[in-house]
């Protein structure tokens, strides 16, 4: 609902990635009509001090990403309460973040994908930053998987449409949110990044996978529990 609601994962080793010196990427799918955090880790009160966030903006409700206290915004609106697949892919470098929506790569209107340096302690978050006292997503969030390498779009369009199976050695969390119920948030990767789940409550929904016009048309849609704040 956007007011207090969010998954701590505390801050496991594999999800720590530190800009510049390591490569990863973010997927998920997400539904909203409004605005907040999708994920973060280390995400500072401070925009500089940030080390990951991925949120939606309050104001044009556009992707943001901050990396290492570096912000990039996207350029389309995702507030249409339809469900969108999102990815960012970050190099081991000072620059090159690409961000796609719905499979396709999206162009900046601001920050050039640029990477800071910056590395901080708050805890990882699913649904807010600063250890759950922030900036709270409203909306509904399925499928959230994280690497420890830079996917390209090829991948990216594969994993919108075919989750991934947990044995990936690259995969550092996957949260399927199939659940159902609990109060934990089990990962999926074998990695043992398992969420704490604070006011947000569980709902069943057909998730359908976006179709890629320039690709292909996608078969299947993806069934079961979605995070809702």
């Amino acid at each position: 609902d956007g007011d207090d609601d969010y998954v701590d994962l505390a801050r496991p080793a594999r999800l720590n990635f530190i800009p510049q010196e390591e490569s990863f990427s973010i997927l998920a799918s997400i539904k909203t009509n409004s605005y907040g955090t999708i994920y973060s880790f280390g995400a500072s009160d401070d925009h500089s001090d940030t080390q990951i966030k991925l949120a939606i903006k309050s104001d044009d409700y556009a992707l943001e990403v901050n990396i290492g206290g570096e912000i990039s915004y996207g350029s389309t609106p995702l507030n249409d309460n339809n469900w969108h697949h999102i990815a960012i892919t970050i190099p081991n470098s000072n620059s090159g973040i690409n961000m796609y929506i719905d499979g396709l790569l999206e162009a900046f209107v601001s920050g050039s994908g640029n990477i800071g340096n910056a590395v901080s302690s708050e805890n990882g978050n699913i649904g807010a930053r600063t250890n759950g006292t922030g900036y709270f997503y409203d909306g509904s969030i399925d499928e959230l998987n994280i690497w420890d390498t830079a996917l390209n779009q090829e991948q990216i369009q594969s994993y919108m449409t075919t989750s991934p199976t947990g044995d990936e050695s690259n995969l550092a969390g996957y949260w399927s949110f199939d659940a159902g119920e609990g109060e934990t948030l089990y990962d999926h990767s074998g990695n043992q990044n398992h969420g704490d789940i604070n006011g947000a409550t569980w709902i069943e929904e057909q998730v359908p996978a976006p179709e890629i016009t320039a690709v292909w048309d996608a078969p299947n849609d993806q069934g079961g529990y979605v995070y809702v704040n």
